[in-house]
């Protein structure tokens, strides 16, 4: 995926004005609001269970003691 800044050296000749400077920034801001939105909208959510260890059985064996 490549990366395009939005305010490239090249690009700002074409702008006369602070009020086209700002509306492309807006643009800008909207259009990385849009992807983040779009990239939370495709989590899904987690579905596994933890486990620590395995169940044991306790048995009722007498200790020996010596």
């Amino acid at each position: 995926m490549s990366y395009d800044p939005p305010f490239a050296p090249e690009s700002r000749k074409d702008e006369r004005t602070l009020h086209d400077r700002v509306s492309r920034a807006r643009k800008a801001r909207e259009d990385a609001a849009a992807r983040v939105a779009d990239r939370y909208a495709k989590i899904k959510p987690d579905k596994r269970r933890w486990r620590v260890r395995d169940e044991l059985e306790i048995r009722s064996d007498p200790s020996y003691v010596r």
